[in-house]
């Protein structure tokens, strides 16, 4: 049960913080 806690969370906190990160920085830098 952990192991897969653990996979899951490491797949789920990438997947949304990367997308964003990327778009507030992009739009910062265009600002």
């Amino acid at each position: 049960e952990e192991e897969t806690r653990q996979e899951e969370e490491e797949s789920f906190d990438p997947i949304p913080r990367t997308p964003e990160e990327s778009e507030e920085e992009s739009n910062n830098e265009e600002d």
